[in-house]
């Protein structure tokens, strides 16, 4: 599922990232390196800069989608003890802190820092995830749903 194709349907996934966001332009930047080699990476592909992969600037919003549905209080409780918190579902096992002291904290946050609506920490934290090797592809809904797909769609009639 991704945004569908026929204007009607699109138009609600797009006030709906309004309503989460405030205005998306705030964040669509949110994925490190967008702006790596002097200005932003259009279309809906990848593109590589300095050996590195760079995600289209507006990564984020269907990351954000099937993450969390939009969702900035979202909580997913994993078999392993470990929760899955905010719109990007960032787990505690890595990178924030919950009840188990020995987590690595890698966003060096508590995890229900990442349920406030205000999403500057979330947004940090997110950068630094994509940071790592895998990128985007720490997120189990990035590799399903968003990797390889033409993510324009997620714009389109937007003035950006």
């Amino acid at each position: 599922m991704g945004p569908d194709r026929r204007r009607g349907t699109f138009s609600v996934r797009t006030a709906e990232a309004v309503d989460a966001f405030g205005h998306p332009l705030l964040w669509l930047g949110f994925i490190s390196g967008v702006y790596e080699g002097g200005g932003p990476v259009g279309g809906g592909g990848v593109e590589v800069v300095r050996d590195r992969p760079v995600s289209p600037p507006y990564a984020g919003i269907c990351l954000a989608y099937f993450a969390s549905g939009f969702n900035t209080g979202a909580v997913d409780h994993e078999a392993d003890g470990s929760t899955n918190s905010g719109i990007f579902q960032i787990n505690s096992r890595k990178w924030c802190k919950n009840l188990n002291p020995n987590v690595p904290n890698l966003c060096q946050m508590y995890c229900s820092d990442l349920l406030n609506p205000n999403l500057k920490d979330t947004v940090i934290c997110a950068m630094k995830i994509t940071q790592e090797p895998q990128g985007l592809g720490s997120w189990e809904a990035w590799r399903h749903h968003c990797q390889g797909k033409d993510l324009s769609d997620w714009v389109d009639g937007c003035e950006l």
